[in-house]
């Protein structure tokens, strides 16, 4: 996950004032992630607790990550994941902004 964080975010020429919207799962909470973030100064958002919809946009995004990318697949390694969910984002980043 780290990995995928830091590959987006040099992608993307570490743009400042940067907010990253994700769901309460653990690995966006986890101590790792939440320090990887602290050392790029990069702000993190997520709904409160029992609130999803003080975060519809990420919530959204992450229901449809699951639907139509993670959960129709088989990941042998960490690296086809990773690499999986990049290519994700990166085809929905660019379908809905250009």
């Amino acid at each position: 996950m780290e990995e995928t964080f830091k590959k987006a975010y040099e992608r993307r020429n570490q743009p400042k004032n940067l907010i990253f919207h994700s769901d309460r799962g653990s690995r966006y909470t986890s101590k790792t992630f939440r320090r990887l973030l602290d050392e790029m100064d990069v702000i993190q958002s997520f709904s409160a607790k029992g609130h999803p919809y003080d975060n519809a946009v990420a919530e959204s995004f992450f229901k449809f990550l699951k639907l139509e990318e993670i959960n129709r697949r088989t990941y042998y390694t960490k690296k086809e994941l990773e690499d999986s969910l990049f290519e994700y984002i990166e085809g929905f980043h660019n379908s809905t902004f250009l």
